[in-house]
């Protein structure tokens, strides 16, 4: 896990302008905190393969399954974490969206799936 080092470290200072670097993609707007826990998602660029790094301890340090290398958790993005990720999250939760019209999830960004059907 020695490519995240920075990472970790920036995060376990409090850190929250952090940036990656070569083999290391950070989505700073992922940045999470739930009680002393933070959380990052990160990109092993040549893999190509995306984790949540998550440092601390805590109930969610605990209940996220990832390696645990260099006082810091590497988890793999499974159902399993986004369930745990739920618990913790609210925002993650799926929602439906409106209430009086049926919708259904193939990834409408602008509203215009459903269309709104006027009662006489």
């Amino acid at each position: 896990m020695g490519k995240f080092q920075a990472v970790i470290e920036a995060l376990a200072a409090g850190g929250t302008q952090i940036s990656g670097g070569g083999d290391v993609k950070v989505y700073a707007q992922s940045l999470a905190q739930s009680g002393s826990t933070k959380l990052i998602m990160v990109k092993d660029v040549p893999n190509h393969t995306k984790y949540i790094l998550a440092v601390g301890e805590g109930e969610l340090y605990d209940a996220l399954q990832g390696q645990v290398e260099d006082g810091a958790k590497l988890c793999t993005l499974t159902h399993e974490n986004r369930l745990v990720l739920n618990r913790y999250f609210d925002y993650t939760v799926p929602r439906a969206f409106g209430t009086q019209i049926a919708t259904i999830g193939l990834g409408d960004r602008l509203g215009l799936a459903s269309p709104v059907i006027s009662k006489p």
